[in-house]
Order: C-alpha cells, then structure tokens, then sequence
C-alpha cells in the first residue's frame, strides 16, 4: 500500500477517534449539568496563544462549542455561550 494512502487512512481515523470522543463528552455534559456556560473566544485568538493554539486545534474547540449546543437542548438544559471580553482572554493568556 503506498505510503499517502495509509496516511490518509490514518488521518481519518484519528479524525473519526476524535469527533466520537466530541459526542460521547459533549453528551454527557448535556446529560449531567442543567446549566452549561461556555466562554466565547473565537479560535482566531486561542491560536495566537502557544499553549492554547495546541488545544484548539487537536480538539476542534468551535465542533465542541455546537455539539454542545445542540445536544443541552435535546437533554432540556441550557447552553449559554458567554461573550468574549478583552480581559479575559488577558487572563488566559497571561497564566
């Protein structure tokens, strides 16, 4: 088998081990908590930050953030997303 094609293979499968563990969490948060509050930085920022931009972008933060949404109404709880502020993305980045 030619090398690209068992690269991509892998890249697929990865991609499909990650957006199960998105469901199964995002499921249970949904499940578990009556009230879930997100803060809405917008992925443009994470990526600026070294430590943040590793996070974002493995996990699919914004694939998260709708999951999320979407399955606290199916399970009769509530998804607020919480506005993006200056400050505290400041906070983030300066810990």
């Amino acid at each position: 088998m030619p090398i690209a094609k068992q690269e991509r293979k892998l890249h697929v499968k990865v991609a499909n081990i990650r957006q199960d563990y998105l469901h199964k969490e995002s499921t249970k948060l949904a499940k578990k908590c009556s009230l879930i509050v997100v803060d809405d930085i917008p992925c443009k920022f994470m990526h600026r930050n070294k430590k943040l931009s590793g996070i974002s972008l493995d996990l699919g933060i914004g694939m998260f953030k709708s999951m999320l949404k979407y399955k606290a109404v199916r399970a009769a709880s509530t998804c607020i997303l919480a506005r993006f502020s200056f400050n505290s993305f400041r906070n983030i980045r300066n810990s």
